[in-house]
């Protein structure tokens, strides 16, 4: 026999050998069941899960490896510690088969206690949770569905007056043909306690007088707080302060206020004094210290089962982290690994960029040399796209310049051809510039460097070109073909 709980969702039973504290004196037809040919249900079962959020295949001492491979269904599910508002007690899951009347179900999950305080009677839970009895009718025997009723009579004091059974059906009820019979209400869902009845209280009303509930009891927030919990193993109604406080008003209001206690009226005060005085058991000094033994035995049990999970816990949590870090590590190394293989990669193609602009430089500076090449004696066609060339430089450093008397070096070779060209590139500047022709002084003792030669290849040479400065000589312009040529270079080096 178990006593049945909305406000639960776990069914659990007595089982052999059980010990209950402080349980001297209280009601229990509970014979302790005997799982011996039950199984253990596995820490990866969803019934394990929907016990609690931990991990519980780590609390229950699976090896790390068999953790990482999902590969802990031999490990069975940890125990549990529950506790209600009158005990407590710890709780195995079991899987086994269900028999009821003319209903048989296979892998019934089912909570185990060899321990409790003050509990002795076990709990069929009919909570909203996966593990109540009606979810796992409604799982392993669909006809039935997941609906039950009840109806709880009235408990009398007059010990002579027959007590009638209150009714529990499980199984759908075929309201197809019900009319007005039935009203139904809509279950409002807690994000906190998900196995909890809850439904919102709009008013309370007392004859015609309607006193409407406050805005905390009409919803259940984000928190899981708020809202009316409907609960069998709840034995009066408990509300807010100022909504009570209401209700009491009006009751006196409407009855007037009584102040004698209803135990007071008839014979009811006496007889329940004398029961209550009869039932109180009575106990002696060796009683009390045998009670607080095995109070202490089962707090120290609690104790050692919550340390043991909190080590396990940490124990998880270590080899987590250090999993974490070595992953991150190896990571690290690979990237590492990578980031040299890609600056490798990207030096050798940099490289290979290189040796080819070097080689086009090395080949344009050839060609600069057939520009820059004449004859001294006679001027030939080639000769004059040079002159002109030196022209153009020679008008392109003055605009820069912008002085009107500077100085101007160019080779040896090339003096006749800049002495050929020095007015009309003055004329042409200041055409340009709209100002008088500037001043050009050639630079008879310093010229600049020869072309190359294949006897002394090292030496510093000069392809063609002028340099042109400020007469201060704080103003340079250089303007020679090689000069040219390594700026436009220059543009193109790999980045």
């Amino acid at each position: 026999m178990a006593l049945s709980q909305l406000g639960r969702d776990l069914i659990w039973f007595p089982c052999t050998s059980f010990e209950c504290i402080l349980c001297e004196g209280k009601f229990n037809a509970t014979t302790p069941l005997n799982v011996t040919r039950s199984h253990r249900v596995s820490c990866q079962s969803l019934a394990c899960s929907s016990m609690s959020s931990h991990d519980l295949c780590a609390i229950a001492r699976c090896p790390l490896d068999s953790i990482e491979t999902s590969d802990c269904s031999s490990t069975t599910c940890p125990p549990f510690y529950c506790a209600y508002g009158d005990g407590s007690f710890i709780v195995r899951l079991y899987r086994d088969s269900l028999s009821m009347s003319s209903l048989f179900l296979k892998n019934f999950t089912f909570g185990c206690a060899h321990t409790a305080l003050a509990e002795p009677s076990g709990v069929a839970g009919f909570g909203r949770g996966l593990l109540s009895l009606p979810a796992q009718l409604a799982t392993l025997s669909p006809n039935l569905g997941n609906r039950f009723s009840y109806c709880l009579v009235s408990h009398s004091f007059d010990q002579q007056r027959v007590r009638k059974p209150s009714p529990l059906i499980l199984g759908c009820y075929d309201d197809s043909a019900g009319g007005s019979e039935f009203v139904y209400t809509s279950m409002l869902r807690n994000p906190k306690h998900p196995y909890f009845y809850c439904v919102g209280l709009a008013k309370i009303s007392i004859r015609k007088k309607t006193i409407p509930a406050p805005e905390m009891l009409r919803r259940v927030n984000r928190r899981g707080d708020d809202g009316v919990v409907v609960d069998s193993g709840t034995t009066f109604t408990m509300l807010p302060a100022s909504l009570y406080n209401s209700v009491v008003s009006e009751f006196d209001r409407r009855v007037g206020r009584v102040q004698k206690s209803p135990c007071k009226w008839g014979k009811i005060s006496s007889s329940i004094l004398e029961k209550v005085c009869s039932d109180s058991p009575k106990m002696n000094d060796a009683d009390v210290s045998k009670q607080i033994q095995q109070m202490v035995r089962f707090i120290r049990q609690e104790a050692e089962e919550k340390a043991n999970e909190i080590s396990v816990s940490a124990e998880e949590e270590f080899n987590i982290e250090k999993l974490q870090l070595v992953e991150a590590e190896k990571k690290k190394i690979r990237q590492d690994e990578y980031s040299m293989q890609l600056n490798a990669s990207r030096i050798k193609v940099l490289q290979a960029q290189d040796d080819v602009i070097s080689s086009m430089k090395e080949a344009a500076s050839k060609e600069l040399l057939s520009v820059s090449h004449h004859h001294h004696l006679t001027l030939t066609h080639h000769d004059h796209v040079y002159r002109n060339l030196l022209k153009d430089l020679i008008v392109q450093c003055l605009l820069r310049l912008k002085e009107p008397s500077v100085l101007l070096r160019c080779r040896k070779e090339d003096l006749h051809l800049v002495e050929h060209v020095l007015d009309s590139a003055a004329q042409e500047y200041a055409d340009k510039a709209n100002v008088e022709p500037p001043q050009i002084i050639v630079d008879n003792q310093v010229y600049l460097p020869p072309g190359p030669s294949h006897h002394n290849a090292h030496d510093i040479y000069c392809s063609g070109g002028v340099v042109l400065a400020s007469r201060d000589g704080k103003i340079v312009c250089e303007n020679t073909l090689d000069a040219r040529l390594d700026v436009v270079f220059r543009k193109k080096l790999p980045e």
